[in-house]
């Protein structure tokens, strides 16, 4: 077996979140109504290294909801050795999925394809997930949007104060009790793990995905931009965490509502509402490569024989 590391970047507009979930449906005209995890193990099995009994093996770095995108995400997938003992060389891999992705119609991209050895794993060899989580500030009364920026950032209306989103940001920094950010913190078994190390929370000034100069819509918004990174991340912590800076920078809570999240965990201000999936990002995810077994032999020039076709 030759196990693999990719990168991907997607946006998550038309998924139904990484992990494969109940009920999904993908074939050419709903390919909308699959998860990344789905469309990944479709590209494979048409390889004839990559046998049913392991449907499940491939590995996500980071599991993110539905509406979330990403620039990188990794994940990792073993696939069977060649008669000859030779692995599918990754450029080759890359191209394969890549091309079953343009043909299905999908917004997922490879980025790039590594062998590596058996011990990396996606989840346990990463040590940092960057999440990037975008707002686009607005007069009250804006009714019409860019379209470019559809579900790609969180539109909010004035007031908005920066000053006071850079102090809330700090609160959050550092090694904490972060149960009122998980999503149904009661009803989690007892001794749920919920403290967390966020090493940088931050805000600065963002910036529009489109030249302004061909869309007047993007008069009078103000772009920002929420940088959070950690080694882990609870369900909808991130989202949570940007609620409650977006509140407080409204006027709708204050700093010491703020405090008492920590000061009392698993207690919810409803002043917050969870930020919507659509405005987060998955920058990057740091990891390191085992060096205690080297790669398989490639073959950098393989055959269409190692591909099977659906028609």
């Amino acid at each position: 077996m030759q196990r693999y590391l990719i990168k991907f970047s997607y946006s998550g507009i038309r998924f139904r979140g990484l992990q494969r979930q109940p009920g999904e449906i993908f074939n050419g005209e709903f390919p909308c109504r699959a998860s990344i995890q789905t469309i990944f193990e479709k590209a494979l099995l048409r390889l004839r290294q990559y046998e049913k009994a392991l449907e499940t093996n491939i590995q996500f770095s980071s599991r993110t909801d539905q509406g979330v995108h990403s620039f990188c995400n990794i994940a990792h997938f073993d696939l069977s050795l060649q008669k000859d003992g030779s692995a599918l060389s990754p450029h080759k891999l890359m191209k394969i999925l890549n091309t079953y992705c343009e043909k299905s119609d999908i917004s997922l991209s490879v980025n790039n394809v590594e062998a590596v050895p058996p011990t990396f794993h996606a989840r346990y060899s990463s040590f940092y997930r960057h999440y990037l989580y975008r707002i686009a500030v607005t007069d009250k009364d804006v009714k019409a949007y860019p379209i470019v920026e559809w579900k790609k950032c969180y539109f909010i209306p004035k007031p908005f104060c920066l000053d006071n989103a850079v102090k809330a940001c700090e609160l959050f920094e550092g090694t904490k009790d972060f149960a009122s950010f998980c999503h149904h913190f009661k009803q989690k078994p007892s001794g749920y793990p919920t403290i967390r190390t966020i090493d940088h929370f931050y805000i600065k000034p963002g910036r529009p995905l489109f030249d302004p100069v061909y869309d007047p819509l993007y008069s009078n918004i103000e772009f920002y931009d929420f940088h959070v990174k950690a080694r882990s991340f609870m369900y909808k912590q991130v989202r949570r965490m940007v609620s409650v800076v977006v509140a407080l920078a409204q006027g709708r809570m204050d700093l010491d509502q703020v405090c008492q999240l920590f000061e009392k965990p698993g207690e919810w201000n409803p002043r917050a509402m969870t930020a919507p999936p659509y405005g987060l990002y998955l920058l990057n995810v740091d990891y390191k490569i085992p060096q205690d077994e080297q790669p398989q032999r490639l073959v950098e020039n393989q055959g269409e024989e190692f591909a099977q076709s659906d028609n």
